[in-house]
């Protein structure tokens, strides 16, 4: 059996069809990633330690949005148009909400349910990086928000 890396962007994104080149894993409930990991001893509860095809980076238990992170981010030896369709995915995944897409640049439509996460994520990012609140008075920060068009209060 030959590695994904051959396979070409278009093969990629092509539908679930049969692709002798990758080990598929015939079952609805398996996200197309698994086609890029050399899948592993059953951990129970339908949990599988899963490989790198391309660095032979290893785990326990194969979680399919760090197996993708994984691939768009940190792996080295991944083909460039490999790890840029995952980040793509990983991006389009971000901005659906139970099966919509959400365009995050209307500020007055964004569902108050992504702004609450947004607020929150803001809120623990400040803390955790020991940021004063005081700092929200800087102009570089007022700034900051402004072009994001943020406003917590809202």
């Amino acid at each position: 059996m030959t590695s994904p890396e051959r396979e070409s962007l278009d093969d990629i994104a092509a539908s679930d069809s049969t692709n002798s080149n990758k080990q598929k894993i015939c079952s609805p409930n398996f996200d197309k990633i698994w086609s890029f990991y050399i899948k592993g001893s059953s951990k129970g509860n339908r949990h599988y330690k899963v490989t790198c095809y391309y660095c032979l980076t290893a785990w326990e238990y194969g979680k399919p949005q760090v197996m993708k992170a994984h691939l768009a981010n940190h792996c080295v030896d991944c083909p460039e148009n490999i790890s840029e369709y995952w980040c793509h995915k990983l991006i389009e995944e971000a901005n659906t909400i139970h099966g919509r897409m959400i365009n995050l640049q209307d500020v007055n439509n964004i569902p108050s349910e992504i702004k609450c996460q947004i607020d929150k994520l803001l809120l623990k990012t400040w803390v955790m990086a020991g940021i004063p609140f005081n700092v929200i008075e800087n102009s570089f920060i007022k700034d900051l928000f402004k072009k994001l068009k943020y406003d917590p209060l809202l």
